[in-house]
């Protein structure tokens, strides 16, 4: 029997109201996030006033009929998708939170402690009382779940619910899994350019277990959970290529998932420069020469980033990024911008600013530098007749990363494969990316890669959609 609920929304001034009619049954073999009405397509202004009025209808509905995890499911959604910001959503959050608490997620001895149910905990067990819901970075601890040195570079995002939890014996810590959801609706680590995806959830052992299929059996429980309570889409998980294959295994008894091979180029700096620079794309190796003989450096970090210097560097970035941003539109948003500088005004990175020979700016990196890894968090640069600039500043970001004692040198996030499937969806790389990521490749011949796997609902009626 369908369920009809109304709500008024106020869109600047004008208010709306917005009818939805929902199938108990449907939400109850597909979750919130699956159902008819979240798979409806929802877009411009209207459309998000209408998806937020169909998920407080939802909500209404679910709590009329007995089903408050799908209630707290539809709101967390809600609250999403608003950034946090609407005060009606937060206080009916508040007022079901306990009612709809989902099950205690324990199995063979082992025990979850997770952050949104038990901070507390959570934080003694991490030891800190700085968690982090959007900051990354590959060499820092738990990729950057802590901060840095304790410290978070970014105010918290109230868009963001960050589902961390830990796996733990009567004893100890075993494993800690640094995940959250973001207004894609999907539960995976930060991402730093939404649109792109969030990084793959790690799985951190603290030491190598004696039986790590009771471990990841455990998580992917659990996560299955976060997908029903917090109405999330999917799961995006990883472990490295060609390992035990352990994750697989534990996957493939019982869930519906994609396997797709992911990768990120590395410079190993432990060896001479001759050698790095021998690693190199033959045809970058001009355009590095060029540089050398031609181009200008002006390094800074520490105090020498002031307000006014780090303004330079965004105004920087800007200029290198002009025709991109004509193009594509400025996708530098305060969550990429903001914590590499922090931390090399933290004196853990440096930013480079390339000029030519007549002063005229034409490139620029910002690296960071964290458990022995450099980062290259930013960058561009601007073809002067028939050179790249941008051969140069990274190689020479890269020489300087192992001066500063680093022992590798990351070149940003993961990628996925060309084609890869999203939500059984495909999705295609733009030109762009893949000329990116081409770009990166030409700094070195290792590739770290990664098994990633897109996992689906493990709910009985899922394909009866």
């Amino acid at each position: 029997m369908p369920h009809v609920a109304k709500t008024t929304l106020n869109d600047d001034g004008t208010l709306r109201e917005f009818s939805t009619t929902v199938d108990l049954e449907d939400i109850d073999k597909n979750g919130v996030a699956w159902s008819q009405v979240m798979r409806k397509p929802y877009s411009g202004r209207i459309g998000w006033f209408e998806r937020l009025g169909a998920l407080m209808n939802i909500a209404t509905i679910c709590s009329e009929n007995g089903r408050p995890l799908e209630q707290l499911a539809a709101l967390r959604m809600a609250r999403r998708m608003t950034g946090g910001q609407l005060d009606s959503v937060n206080q009916r959050i508040a007022e079901c939170r306990e009612e709809g608490k989902p099950e205690q997620t324990n199995e063979h001895g082992l025990r979850v402690v997770s952050f949104q149910e038990d901070p507390a905990e959570f934080e003694s067990l991490l030891g800190s009382k700085s968690i982090a819901n959007n900051f990354h970075h590959p060499g820092a601890e738990f990729n950057g779940l802590k901060g840095v040195s304790g410290r978070l570079l970014l105010p918290l995002d109230a868009s963001i619910d960050n589902v961390s939890f830990a796996i733990t014996d009567e004893r100890q810590r075993l494993a800690v899994v640094p995940c959250i959801i973001q207004r894609d609706d999907v539960i995976s680590w930060v991402a730093p350019f939404l649109p792109s995806g969030g990084i793959p959830i790690t799985v951190h052992f603290d030491r190598p277990p004696a039986n790590p299929g009771k471990i990841f059996s455990l998580v992917l429980r659990h996560l299955d959970n976060l997908l029903q309570s917090f109405g999330a889409r999917q799961i995006v998980i990883r472990e490295p290529f060609q390992d035990s294959l352990q994750l697989y295994k534990t996957l493939g008894l019982s869930a519906t998932f994609s396997a797709e091979v992911w990768d990120r180029p590395v410079v190993p700096l432990t060896g001479p420069e001759e050698a790095i620079f021998a690693k190199i794309r033959n045809s970058y190796k001009s355009h590095v020469n060029w540089g050398r003989k031609n181009l200008s450096m002006e390094y800074l970090a520490g105090d020498q980033l002031t307000t006014a210097e780090v303004e330079r560097v965004h105004q920087t970035l800007t200029h290198c990024h002009q025709k991109l941003i004509q193009k594509y539109g400025d996708g530098m948003s305060q969550s990429m911008f903001t914590p590499p500088l922090v931390m090399c005004q933290m004196k853990k990175g440096e930013v480079a600013i390339a000029r030519t020979q007549d002063g005229t700016v034409c490139g620029i990196t910002v690296v960071t530098d964290e458990g022995g890894i450099s980062n290259y968090a930013l960058g561009g640069s601007i073809p002067q007749q028939n050179k790249n600039p941008g051969q140069f500043i990274v190689y020479d970001s890269i020489i300087r990363a192992k001066a500063r004692g680093s022992h590798s040198y990351h070149m940003n996030r993961e990628f996925a494969a060309p084609i890869s499937v999203e939500q059984m969806q495909l999705r295609i790389q733009s030109v762009h990316d893949t000329n990116l990521i081409m770009f990166k490749r030409g700094f070195g011949d290792l590739l770290e890669a990664f098994n990633v796997y897109k996992v689906l609902p493990r709910r009985p009626g899922f394909w009866g959609r």
